[in-house]
């Protein structure tokens, strides 16, 4: 059984495309959601489509390999923390 989100997908693309063709204004959104969480949803959607708003049955398992990708990635200033999950398509832990 997989985590139960928040907010639907299409609640989610119907907020982030608003933002984007000018609707809206992250301000105005930020009133009914937390400005980080939207700020995180238009750089996943931005990122990765459609696909980052895709519910996710379990937990990601990466492997050694990638780990170690990253974290060298990391390590040598390539991104910040959050540039690099969003290039590699990693869940972000709110903070």
């Amino acid at each position: 059984m997989g985590r139960k989100r928040k907010y639907t997908i299409e609640v989610m693309v119907s907020d982030v495309t608003e933002i984007i063709e000018g609707k809206t204004s992250v301000s105005m959104k930020a009133l009914e959601l937390e400005l980080k969480k939207i700020k995180r949803w238009i750089s996943g959607y931005k990122k990765n489509g459609l696909e980052y708003f895709e519910s996710r049955t379990r937990n990601s398992g990466y492997s050694k390999e990638f780990k170690k990708m990253v974290i060298l990635e990391y390590i040598n200033g390539v991104a910040s923390s959050r540039n690099l999950a969003l290039r590699h398509n990693i869940e972000q832990i709110p903070q």
